[in-house]
């Protein structure tokens, strides 16, 4: 792979040098076989990509943080949220403009007092909060870097 990036980089060099024909012409047949060979390499082992069910280890970060993993994946809408969908549907917002009121002033109060995060309502404390972000960071520096 690396080989074949350090190609790719001279093709590209010397495309916009402008250089001899035959020198990008062989710089080109090169960078063709080596993405050949990649080509033939993934194809041996694809059934074994496309049997492969991925499930993290025990060490993996989010072992501890399976719950949060599992809502931030799922595919169908929380209950929860479904219900407060169908009921904002439901709802005539012109007929509940006092509840609305009510509502808009308890979160702003909420917000105020520190017990908000994006406009939801949390009752978890700063350093717990912290504690999550800290989880779901790692999640996404293992999924971007793998186990250090």
């Amino acid at each position: 792979m690396h080989q074949t990036h350090s190609h790719h980089g001279k093709t590209t060099a010397q495309i916009m040098g402008l250089q001899d024909r035959p020198t990008l012409h062989s710089t080109f047949t090169i960078l063709l076989a080596q993405l050949d060979s990649i080509m033939k390499s993934l194809s041996l082992v694809a059934s074994r990509f496309r049997e492969t069910v991925v499930f993290p280890e025990g060490n993996f970060p989010a072992r501890a943080e399976e719950n949060l993993l599992t809502t931030l994946l799922r595919k169908k809408v929380d209950p929860s949220v479904e219900e407060w969908e169908t009921e904002a549907l439901v709802n005539d917002p012109a007929e509940n403009d006092d509840e609305f009121r009510e509502w808009a002033a308890g979160v702003t109060v909420q917000a105020r007092e520190g017990k908000m995060i994006g406009g939801l309502a949390k009752s978890e404390t700063l350093e717990q909060q912290q504690i999550h972000q800290t989880a779901v960071d790692n999640v996404l520096t293992f999924m971007t870097k793998g186990v250090s």
